[in-house]
């Protein structure tokens, strides 16, 4: 199996889906906090895994994913990711995904700024910010060489936007 479009994490799905070796894209739906160790452990066995959707349960659940920092850290090839749901602070493995070219954050609530954690991403095309960030100032000043498409999109805090010789693409 390469493809798993949406699975419900429930039960032993965490342990099954890391079994799944062979997987390029996975969307898991319902996960909770409680799920962060074993699912980050399921993921860093899909080293073929090219997209990664997760979405917590409600959007008052954290999203915990910081696991994926550990060894070997997270795959190597992801190109896309999803993450729906609360965070406590930006992944630290963010910077790492040097093959990313598309990202979305829904409902993340961060009260850091996740510019920075982006920026130099070489490969990034596509970005985009629902309700990410609870700061009233958002500051491209750096990076963002390849971007191509920008959304931002419910921030309710949000008062300024600027946008300095950045987004050449």
């Amino acid at each position: 199996l390469q493809v798993l479009s949406c699975v419900e994490l429930e039960g032993n799905i965490v342990r099954l889906v890391g079994n799944m070796t062979q997987l390029t894209r996975i969307g898991i739906t319902n996960v909770k906090e409680r799920d962060e160790r074993g699912l980050c452990a399921s993921i860093q066995k899909m080293k073929l895994l090219y997209y990664l959707y997760l979405l917590v349960n409600n959007e008052q659940e954290f999203l915990r994913i910081e696991a994926l920092a550990s060894p070997p850290g997270p795959p190597t090839h992801l190109q896309g990711l999803l993450l729906s749901g609360k965070l406590a602070a930006v992944p630290s493995w963010f910077g790492s995904l040097k093959n990313l070219t598309d990202i979305s954050l829904r409902w993340s609530r961060l009260e850091e700024d996740v510019l920075p954690h982006m920026e130099a991403l070489p490969c990034l095309r596509r970005l985009i910010l629902v309700n990410a960030y609870l700061g009233n100032e958002l500051c491209f000043q750096m990076g963002f060489a390849k971007l191509t498409h920008l959304e931002l999109l419910n921030f309710p805090k949000l008062k300024n936007i600027t946008i300095q010789g950045v987004m050449p693409s």
